[in-house]
């Protein structure tokens, strides 16, 4: 069910940046054959394409999708609770330099 979720809310990002990249070869090859409807078709479509991208990108369906990529550890945590903290013998705040240079 997870992947099926997955798959629809990956779809539009799918289709939207195709439209992007295939409207720019519509108009790039429109532009060089001197064809102007074609090279305007593809200026919008792929404008259309890249602003629809973007817009959903940023959109909380965008985060949705940032957050299902992310899977959550089932196991024991891997944090040691036991271990102890560095000793700080300087002061508090000021940390203390120690002099490797060989003599």
């Amino acid at each position: 069910m997870r992947k099926i979720l997955e798959l629809l809310s990956v779809l539009p990002f799918a289709v939207l940046l195709f439209l992007a990249i295939a409207g720019a070869f519509v108009a790039l090859f429109g532009g060089l054959a001197g064809f102007e409807n074609a090279r305007v078709l593809g200026g919008t479509i792929s404008g259309i394409g890249a602003l629809g991208f973007f817009a959903l990108l940023l959109s909380p369906l965008g985060e949705l999708i940032g957050l299902l990529g992310k899977s959550t550890p089932t196991g024991p945590s891997q944090l040691n609770v036991n271990a102890s903290a560095p000793s700080n013998p300087g002061k508090p705040g000021k940390k203390e330099v120690i002099d490797d240079r060989i003599a």
